[in-house]
C-alpha cells in the first residue's frame, strides 16, 4: 500500500529538520479505512526505505483487519543517526 502511495505521486513530508544527516527516521502514516476516515500510525525505519515501510504497514493493516485502506500521507517526524536514538 505504501508503494502504491509513492507510485501515485505521494511524497515524503518533512515535519523535522535535517533528514540528510540521519540514517533512521520515525514516520507517521495517515490513512483511511472502512472504520475510520482519518487514522494514523507510526513506524521507525531506515531513511527512505519504502520496502521496509511497506512491509511494516501491510503487516499492521493485516493484524488489525482493516479493509479498503488508502494512504493519505507519510510524514517524517523524527530523525536520528541510529535506530536506538529514535527509541530514546
Amino acid at each position: 500500500m505504501i508503494k502504491e502511495y509513492f507510485m501515485k505521486g505521494g511524497n515524503w513530508a518533512f515535519n523535522h529538520g535535517n533528514v540528510t544527516l540521519s540514517n533512521y527516521v520515525t514516520v507517521n502514516v495517515g490513512f483511511s479505512h472502512d472504520e475510520n476516515a482519518n487514522d494514523e500510525t507510526q513506524f521507525d525505519i531506515e531513511r527512505y526505505n519504502v520496502g521496509e515501510l511497506n512491509k511494516l504497514f501491510n503487516d499492521f493493516v493485516q493484524e488489525n483487519n482493516f479493509r479498503n485502506v488508502e494512504v493519505a500521507y507519510v510524514d517524517i517526524v523524527k530523525t536520528a543517526s541510529t535506530i536506538e536514538e529514535l527509541e530514546e
